[in-house]
């Protein structure tokens, strides 16, 4: 095992390599939770992430449980348990987009593929891989030339959630709502939401042509990792 990994105790025996994945260094983030949603091990840059937000150290964070970890931050801890929750219930693959919000600093927005594993005794686990898609200043607008609120919007759109929808989900009344596609409609040349749509494809939002393509190269990784095992 190369020394970017923190192990709490051996890795479980499963068909994945697991020594591989927690070996992985730069910008992905690699976690091993167990049943009793514990952190079991994780690589060096999910470490020191963790040890900044939260200000604990190594020592305080391996082998803990996630409540402990992050009952500071009581935002990040409910998404994280219900993230959890999902994989460990239905024991399938899941992926994840998010928004970190810190305020008066800056935004994250980052995709999680979440993997559930299982060992010779049936015990469960999940495999989390991070990895960062953009950070931007609070107050700036995102490269596509919308502002946060409006990239939120049309996120949303283009998942083809319905008006009602959406202003539940980001908590703004209707009106507001249609303000703020006015705005993207102006800024994207579109005469109609129809269009907006077209032109939001056309043009190829940053944001979510790196979070396809990380989740494409995740998926080729757990193939090629594991053939080499």
């Amino acid at each position: 095992m190369k020394k970017t990994a923190y192990l709490h105790q051996p890795l479980p025996k499963c068909m994945l390599n697991l020594e591989n994945y927690l070996a992985m260094e730069g910008l992905i983030h690699v976690s091993l939770i167990d049943h009793k949603q514990r952190l079991l091990a994780c690589n060096k840059t999910c470490m020191k992430t963790w040890s900044e937000a939260t200000g604990l150290g190594p020592d305080k964070i391996l082998s803990q449980k996630i409540e402990v970890i992050f009952a500071a931050h009581p935002n990040v801890l409910n998404a994280l348990i219900e993230e959890l929750n999902q994989v460990f219930t239905s024991k399938m693959p899941k992926r994840f987009y998010k928004t970190v919000n810190i305020p008066k600093k800056y935004s994250i927005n980052f995709i999680t593929l979440r993997l559930p594993i299982t060992d010779g005794n049936n015990n469960i686990y999940v495999l989390s891989l991070s990895q960062y898609l953009e950070i931007d200043s609070s107050e700036s607008q995102t490269k596509s030339g919308l502002t946060k609120r409006e990239m939120d919007c049309l996120k949303l759109l283009l998942q083809k959630k319905s008006n009602k929808k959406i202003s539940e989900e980001l908590n703004i009344s209707l009106r507001t709502l249609e303000k703020y596609f006015e705005r993207i409609k102006q800024k994207f040349g579109a005469f109609s939401k129809d269009h907006l749509i077209e032109r939001a494809q056309q043009l190829k939002i940053k944001e979510s042509i790196q979070a396809d393509q990380f989740a494409k190269e995740s998926i080729m990784l757990f193939s090629v990792l594991d053939a080499k095992k």
